[in-house]
């Protein structure tokens, strides 16, 4: 490719498959079991990857695409888990900041005692530190009109292994680490980034709301697409 390409990321076929439909010229392409498509929107060079689910299968995904396509940026997109009762199904989320919600240190119990996860410091480590999003990107996504299905906002991401649906457990996060939804696959793309001083931008779609009782729904990861392919688009536009 002769020009640096927008790398878009996500994790299944239901965050997929809208941006996949409508990318031109589309060639698909597999670098060690991880899918990827080689294509075009508006004749600039775009890549859609896979990363699979979770924290681990993103961080190598994410290596394999830099390392494969030298990208200009990358876009990770999907659906998230709402932490505030003000954040509802079909709502963007722009990942200004993602944290790490799988670092904690349990306090010493003894057998029998139990465990309670209300009780856990987070973060723990002094490696689990806020990553920020590429700020030109930001001010983009800002500065733009691409959605008006829902509200958006901006904010930061919990992101890790765990699917949370302990209304008391989601209100503990959010307290402690200031997040406003949360995910599974951000961190491990945002870190990944970093080390390879690649932008990197997130657009999450509220898909559930645990804390108001609205259950997972992998149909609104329709919505992130649309949002995302309309940022795209319009960057392209501008270059």
């Amino acid at each position: 490719m002769n020009k640096k390409p927008i790398l878009i990321a996500a994790a299944v076929d239901t965050e997929l498959n809208y941006l996949l439909e409508r990318l031109e010229n589309k060639l698909e392409k597999n670098l060690n079991d991880y899918s990827f498509w080689e294509g075009n929107i508006k004749s600039y060079p775009v890549v859609i990857y896979k990363t699979e689910i979770g924290t681990i299968n993103a961080t190598i995904s994410t290596v394999l695409a830099i390392k494969e396509y030298d990208p200009l940026f990358i876009v990770n997109t999907g659906t998230a888990g709402a932490h505030k009762k003000d954040i509802m199904p079909k709502d963007i989320v722009i990942g200004k900041e993602i944290i790490s919600i799988d670092s904690y240190k349990a306090g010493s119990k003894a057998e029998g005692e139990g465990s309670n996860s209300l009780e856990w410091e987070q973060p723990a480590f002094r490696f689990e530190k806020v990553v920020n999003c590429d700020n030109e990107l930001l001010k983009f996504a800002m500065n733009n009109e691409f959605y008006n299905d829902a509200k958006i906002h901006i904010g930061r991401i919990g992101s890790g292994n765990a699917f949370n649906k302990e209304v008391d457990k989601i209100n503990k996060l959010h307290e402690s680490l200031n997040t406003i939804c949360e995910e599974m696959e951000g961190i491990g793309v945002y870190k990944t980034c970093d080390k390879f001083e690649i932008p990197k931008i997130s657009f999450r779609v509220i898909s559930n709301n645990e804390i108001v009782g609205l259950s997972y729904d992998p149909l609104y990861g329709l919505y992130s697409q649309k949002f995302t392919y309309e940022f795209v688009r319009k960057y392209i536009e501008r270059i």
